[in-house]
């Protein structure tokens, strides 16, 4: 019998996005529904917690959150399982990051709202359309941002922080090229922190810390099944998800490579009903064998 939902956010539950309610409406319909079942969900994101407040007004409800990538869990306002990056581990990677690598946007998240961003690959003029875009459209999805590399390095050392990620741009090149960083930063760093690839950004957290882990911990902690969760998710990040879990579903817009190693293929958060409704659809799922990296898979 499922007893979780667990799923991604980005791509996944605002998928296809709505700036203005977040999510297709299905999808909302779909939680509220088998919220009031007995359902239970859990968000998973790579995101910080500004996007928290607005799935709790829109499901009158607060349904715990795992940020950035499993870094740490958000239930009933209060901040637990923690796993902060370590910092002068963190300032030495993003020195030798900006020295080698032409990033076009460093990121950095914490618990709090404010996301913090530094770009001196972009001129000012550049900068200050990614703000005003972010200010202008992205409506439901729009952070609060703060810009420049000062404030970057100040929030970098003297506080602690739970992911940073490194942007490459966009298209098959730099999703490549973000590939190819991803082992050197492994190479390098992997005493200390955990890489994951999404699209053409690579995502950092602290060692051994992915939205595995988060999930893992939290269905032990709640005395929950790995049998009785259905995992879903649409990237890179959400294969680590996928591997202690049998019932795994990728969405169908996703890379051949991730919905090559899950279980079933949806094009809404709300498909998952009909497995919910027949258990028979389910009942010969088997954990699968992950590769995490699609250029292993050559």
């Amino acid at each position: 019998m499922i007893k979780l939902i667990a799923t991604d956010l980005d791509g996944t539950l605002f998928y296809p996005k709505d700036r203005i309610f977040g999510m297709p409406q299905s999808n909302a319909t779909f939680i509220k529904n088998y919220l009031k079942k007995g359902l239970h969900f859990l968000f998973i994101s790579g995101r910080s917690t500004m996007v928290v407040p607005k799935l709790h007004k829109k499901f009158k409800t607060d349904i715990p959150f795992l940020g950035c990538n499993g870094s740490y869990l958000l239930e009933n306002g209060k901040l637990s399982q923690c796993n902060p990056l370590d910092r002068k581990a963190l300032f030495d990677f993003y020195c030798w990051a900006k020295s080698y690598y032409s990033v076009l946007i460093f990121f950095l998240f914490d618990e709090h709202i404010p996301l913090y961003l530094h770009m001196d690959k972009l001129s000012k003029p550049l900068q200050k359309s990614f703000v005003l875009g972010n200010d202008l459209f992205y409506g439901f999805y729009r952070e609060k941002l703060v810009i420049g590399e000062e404030s970057f390095v100040k929030k970098l050392t003297e506080t602690d922080n739970y992911k940073m990620m490194l942007s490459f741009g966009f298209g098959q090149s730099q999703a490549s090229k973000a590939h190819q960083v991803a082992y050197d930063c492994q190479e390098r760093f992997g005493k200390y922190f955990s890489f994951a690839v999404s699209d053409s950004s690579i995502e950092i957290t602290a060692k051994n810390i992915n939205k595995g882990y988060g999930l893992r911990n939290y269905c032990l902690s709640h005395n929950i099944s790995f049998n009785d969760v259905f995992v879903i998710g649409d990237s890179g990040n959400d294969l680590f998800m996928f591997q202690d879990f049998p019932h795994t579903f990728s969405m169908n817009h996703a890379p051949d490579f991730v919905k090559s190693q899950a279980n079933h293929h949806v094009d809404k958060v709300s498909d998952l009903e009909k497995y919910i409704i027949d258990p028979s659809l389910t009942e010969k799922d088997q954990i699968k064998s992950i590769i995490f990296d699609k250029e292993l898979a050559k």
